[in-house]
């Protein structure tokens, strides 16, 4: 029970600790209060995210059933408070699905991921988690493996630097894929637009005009890329089909993202002699 008219008015993030001490303790929360946070939910906004990530780590590590909390919070609308920004972003992204569906995921995660650090507050890997997230979820509700593997890797990409060297922007097409970047650029100016703090996302239009021009040079990005084949290997050092010869291939992409001039049958048979031979050094 709240214990004055104006609590939730004075501290709105005593909500949200309503919410946290009923799962917690498992208490139920007096009716009127209830109805307090029900009107209120909205002065939520006003507390700092801080202190919000606070609140919610303690109702999902020391809750024994987090649910009751959560779904006190849905019942108050406070949980939509909480996930305003994954839905501000979903609302920015062009209508694709799989673009949709990561803005909707990116952070589902970020809160438990928080750490405080001198300058404040960290969320250091919040989006491998919310990956892993995504990919249960979407399994639950029987979505496609290509479309969860698309998503996914959204999700788990959506932290990426645009100050990259010319070779770290071959790496990303290479993870990401070419199907995928512009998408994930989609994902990052909608990402910006969703704060409402005015960000502006320049470095990622002048990264995207980087992504072209080296596309249109048609960079090596995989395997099938490579004027060495499986088939070459084999012949070349009697080889037999078996993981060596996609080891073998790696590493020639790995040289050849780092240096596109690799990419001849000349330079690419030298550097697959040299890798054999330091292998058969380790054995």
């Amino acid at each position: 029970r709240m214990v004055y008219e104006a609590s939730f008015e004075d501290d709105p993030l005593r909500m949200l600790r309503a919410a946290q001490f009923a799962a917690r303790f498992e208490f139920d929360i007096e009716p009127a209060t209830l109805e307090a946070m029900r009107r209120h939910a909205g002065l939520i906004g006003s507390v700092s995210k801080e202190r919000i990530a606070e609140e919610l780590n303690k109702l999902l590590q020391l809750a024994p059933r987090p649910s009751v909390g959560l779904r006190l919070l849905e019942q108050t609308g406070l949980l939509n408070e909480f996930f305003e920004h994954s839905l501000r972003t979903v609302d920015a992204c062009p209508a694709r699905l799989r673009l949709r569906l990561a803005a909707l995921f990116h952070d589902i995660n970020k809160p438990q991921a928080r750490q405080l650090v001198e300058q404040g507050a960290t969320f250091y890997g919040h989006e491998i988690s919310s990956a892993r997230t995504a990919r249960s979820v979407m399994r639950r509700l029987r979505y496609s493996h290509d479309l969860t593997d698309e998503v996914v890797t959204l999700v788990e990409r959506h932290m990426f630097t645009t100050d990259v060297t010319d070779k770290g922007l071959r790496r990303l097409l290479r993870r990401v894929g070419t199907e995928l970047v512009f998408d994930l650029l989609d994902l990052r100016r909608a990402d910006v637009e969703a704060q409402g703090m005015g960000g502006i996302t320049e470095d990622v239009d002048c990264f995207e005009q980087q992504i072209r021009a080296e596309l249109q040079r048609q960079p090596p990005l995989t395997v099938s890329d490579l004027t060495l084949d499986g088939h070459d290997l084999m012949a070349m050092f009697d080889l037999k089909p078996g993981p060596l010869v996609g080891k073998i291939m790696n590493h020639l992409l790995e040289k050849v993202l780092d240096s596109p001039d690799n990419n001849t049958p000349r330079l690419l048979k030298r550097l697959a002699e040299e890798f054999q031979e330091n292998e058969i050094k380790r054995e």
